[in-house]
């Protein structure tokens, strides 16, 4: 291995044997080559630490971590720690980067000071790596933020090359967070710094299955990740940076009111809808069967009325927040 890596390529693999190949392969067969891959095996009890080992015998530019499992947020703040790199290129062990993904990000971020973060396009692909289709994201910053600050984030987690210094200078992911670490730090970031995309560029290749955390689990992190950005910006304590039992308080009560207001069922109809849509291939009698059990849901008339009015449930959130901790 070299002496002097430019990027560290950082990935946390658990029970990933079914797409591993190709998403570890990917990375290896970039035109840029100054890089150093470092694969975190997150206690895998499947084929996932022989598959790796297979390609760190013959590429030395891997770095293989085992570990107990500690999940997600724990290994890349980990794997990041021990990178030598500058800039840190995340991917996930279901997807895949395109050839000059390195490269053109790398050209990016080298070519402003200001850049703190480059992020693309990426094309969707279901659990067989068929196309499902291009998501183009916003390009312009001040859009990008607004839509961060509302809970929109189209910033996907494997298509994002960043600088380490100001990664660290944030102290990394927050491990309070299980999920949505990723757009936690987003929120942070661009407080402090630029983002860049590659417009309707696509370099990576997102990976959309039925077993995936995003599809199955309601993401009650998402909210608390929104909640901690607007006190930051008001100037009241972030509810993320309290002590182990005052926060354990918090996230009772955080996810007893989100599932009070139902957003646990409305975020499963949204994926639900969303799911449906990306399939190319599905039964026609599947899809009416879904669709006919969605839209016949009181929940889904919520999401559209909610849509209609304007209503914000971020901004609600706060509020009751503010009132129930006493921050009012």
């Amino acid at each position: 291995m070299q002496l002097k890596v430019e990027i560290s390529v950082v990935m946390s693999v658990y029970n990933s044997e079914k797409w591993l190949n190709e998403s570890i392969s990917s990375i290896l067969n970039q035109t840029f080559k100054n890089f150093e891959f470092i694969i975190i095996n997150d206690g895998s009890t499947d084929s996932s630490e022989s598959i790796i080992k297979s390609f760190a015998n013959t590429d030395d530019r891997i770095i293989l971590i085992n570990q107990a499992n500690c999940g997600l947020t724990k290994s890349l703040n980990k794997g990041i720690s021990i990178s030598s790199g500058r800039y840190i290129a995340r991917i996930d062990a279901d997807d895949i980067s395109l050839p000059d993904r390195l490269k053109k990000q790398y050209e990016i971020l080298e070519s402003s000071d200001n850049l703190g973060l480059c992020y693309s396009s990426f094309i969707e692909i279901d659990s067989s790596g068929k196309q499902l289709g291009k998501r183009k994201v916003v390009s312009k910053f001040d859009q990008v933020k607004r839509n961060l600050s509302k809970g929109v984030n189209n910033i996907a987690h494997s298509s994002v090359m960043f600088r380490k210094s100001i990664f660290e200078s944030l102290n990394g992911y927050r491990e309070k967070l299980k999920k949505s670490q990723d757009f936690d730090l987003w929120l942070r970031m661009m407080e402090i710094t630029v983002f860049e995309s590659t417009n309707d560029e696509a370099l990576v290749l997102i990976r959309r299955h039925r077993k995936s955390i995003t599809y199955n689990e309601f993401d009650v992190y998402m909210y608390l990740s929104v909640l901690s950005f607007f006190a930051r910006k008001e100037s009241v304590r972030d509810p993320l940076t309290l002590p182990s039992k005052d926060y354990a308080k918090f996230y009772r009560w955080a996810n007893e009111y989100l599932v009070s207001k139902k957003e646990n069922i409305k975020t499963k109809r949204r994926n639900q809808i969303s799911f449906l849509l990306r399939q190319k291939n599905i039964r026609i009698i599947d899809f009416l069967t879904t669709l006919h059990s969605i839209t016949l849901s009181k929940y889904s008339y919520i999401v559209i009325l909610e849509k209609i009015f304007g209503y914000n449930i971020f901004n609600q959130f706060y509020k009751d927040w503010k009132v129930k901790f006493k921050y009012a």
